[in-house]
Formats: C-alpha cells, structure tokens, sequence
C-alpha cells in the first residue's frame, strides 16, 4: 500500500466520526433547536411530566439519514426514516437532559402517497399528548386523526386515553371514538361532513378493566 493511500484511509478514518456527529440528537441542551440535528424534522413541547416543579421537553422527531431513502426501479425514491419520541428532563440551571427514548415508536410514512404531521403537548397536570394526522393523495379515501395521552406514573409512561377521527372524504361519513383507560369506558359516534343538519350521536360502551399498557414495552409503536 503506498503512502498516499495510507494517509487517505487515516483521513478517512478520523473524518467519519466528526460527519456523524451532526446526525444524532443531542443528550442535552437549552431547547429542542439546540437538540435536534439540522434538517430533522420534529415537534416540541415543554411541561412537567414527573411534577417535580421544572419544566421538561418531550420531542417526536423524524430522522432525514440520507442511507435510509430508497430509490426503487423507476428512480422514485421514498424516505424510510423512522420517527421517534425524545424525552428530556430539566434542570435547576435550564438545561435539558436525556431522560428516556423510544425509538421508532411514531407512525410514519414510507410512501409519497402518504402524509402525516405529528403533535405533542403536556398539560398543566403532566399528561403527555401524541397526535398524529394523516393523510393520503392516491391510495386511500381516509383521513386519520389520532392522539394517544399518557401519564408518567412508576417510573413509566402509561396509556390512559386515545382519541380517534377518520374521515371518508368520497362520502363525508365522520367516526369519532373516544377511550377512557382509567374510567374503562368509551364512545363512538358518527355524522357526515357533507350534511349540514347531521347529527353526532354518541354510543356509550364499558371496556375491559386491565392494567394501562407502558410505553415502550406494551406498546413498541403508537396505533398498533
């Protein structure tokens, strides 16, 4: 091997780490701006999950890793990177610190037919609220609207509420349900986006008494 080639493979060797670090999300920082990698994709909001009296930043956040899109046959190409929920403590001194990550764990698409905008926000009592929107331009009908709420509680954050929306945009029929994980009930109603004197009618049903399903272990991925 001569000189020459040595020294780009050494080049080579200790260039790669510094191009990588711009592509993971940072362990702290003074917001998600100053978290998220340039050109990642994400949603933000600031509450106390653990009622510990500082303010903490909980981020779903989709990767833009250029490895991860895929050009098929007809040179289209499609972005497979996942999206993910970042949960960051705060500190006395303002800073935010990685707390928890789960991977993967977000809807997203994988198809250019497919769009979804994503949602979070914590409220005044610590609930954490996922949502999720989708919509599609060729290949389906429906349009999806989705929110999961969790509650931080032993150390995990579990499921205690889901609301779902999907609209059939052909006929204007509207599905509405709402559950209850902690008063074990649920409703469902329906009426049509295109008649002006439709009426929602809720239906009212008892669920299961189960123990709420954790984050990350019961459930891997929102919605499944």
């Amino acid at each position: 091997m001569s000189t020459i080639n040595r020294i780009q493979i050494l080049f080579l060797t200790l260039l790669f780490p510094l191009l990588c670090l711009g592509q993971e999300m940072k362990s702290s920082g003074t917001s998600a701006e100053t978290i998220v990698p340039e050109g990642w994709t994400y949603a933000e909001a600031t509450g106390d999950l653990n009622k510990d009296g500082i303010a903490d930043l909980a981020i779903v956040v989709r990767s833009d890793l250029q490895e991860l899109y895929v050009t098929d046959d007809d040179g289209e190409k499609y972005n497979q990177n996942p999206t993910s929920l970042y949960l960051y403590k705060g500190g006395p001194d303002g800073q935010f610190q990685l707390w928890k990550i789960y991977k993967e764990s977000i809807p997203f698409s994988d198809s250019n037919n497919m769009y979804i905008d994503y949602e979070v926000s914590i409220s005044d009592k610590g609930a954490l609220t996922i949502g999720t929107s989708i919509s599609f331009s060729a290949g389906s009908w429906g349009n999806y609207n989705d929110s999961y709420v969790f509650r931080y509680q032993q150390g995990e954050f579990c499921l205690i509420g889901e609301e779902h929306d999907e609209l059939a945009r052909n006929t204007g029929k509207v599905t509405h349900t709402s559950i209850n994980y902690l008063t074990h009930k649920k409703w469902v109603s329906h009426s049509n986006a295109f008649e002006e004197d439709s009426v929602e009618k809720k239906v009212w049903k008892k669920i299961p008494n189960a123990p709420l399903r954790i984050l990350g272990k019961d459930i891997k991925m929102l919605g499944e």
